[in-house]
């Protein structure tokens, strides 16, 4: 006779024999410290079970917050997530783009703000170096002081700042009394223009 090969029914009575057996029988065959360190395991993977999954359902609860898609899930958590995550994955690209865009554009204006201030320095720099090159023409007698275009701009020996607003014929001599009051040497600040 030849051997068979065990059938599924064959193992049947593996099955009824541990249901038959009360659980504190089984328990005996097993070291009772062999037991308090399973039964410790066991509750510290339920804690870490635990913690997860509120982790997770936290998570789930912010994405749907921040994509607003609340009517795709229901209140027991089922739902299209895959449309959510979809989303969320999206706001993600957008969002770096924006980043991108925004230090683009920071850059540009940074760039800008840079190229301005240099040329501003650099006019500043041909403005300070021209005023260093023209020395001030200095007026010694009333004659060079008459002949002064109209809106020139002197400083007198004491300081005092004054302008020339009209010619002087047509002042006449009250102009002519003003100017001649400054004392000399004066010195131009600003040459005007028009005649004399």
């Amino acid at each position: 006779m030849t051997e068979q090969e065990p059938t599924h029914t064959d193992w049947e009575w593996v099955k009824e024999v541990l249901a038959v057996k009360e659980r504190a029988a089984m328990l005996e065959l097993v070291p009772s410290q062999d037991v308090k360190f399973l039964l410790g395991e066991l509750a510290k993977y339920k804690r870490g079970a635990k913690t997860l999954g509120e982790i997770i359902e936290k998570q789930c609860r912010d994405v749907l917050e921040v994509t607003g898609l609340h009517h795709l899930i229901n209140e027991d958590g089922d739902g299209a997530w895959d449309v959510v995550w979809m989303r969320l994955f999206e706001m993600r690209e957008e969002l770096k783009d924006l980043k991108e865009s925004t230090i683009a554009r920071e850059r540009k204006r940074g760039d800008a703000w840079r190229d301005r201030a240099q040329e501003m320095d650099s006019r500043a720099q041909s403005l300070e170096a021209e005023l260093q090159a023209a020395k001030p023409q200095q007026i010694t007698t009333a004659v060079e002081l008459a002949a002064l275009p109209r809106f020139t701009v002197i400083r007198s020996a004491e300081g005092s700042v004054f302008e020339r607003q009209t010619m002087w014929h047509e002042a006449g001599s009250r102009d002519l009394k003003y100017w001649t009051d400054i004392a000399l040497p004066a010195t131009v600040l600003q040459m005007g223009w028009g005649e004399e």
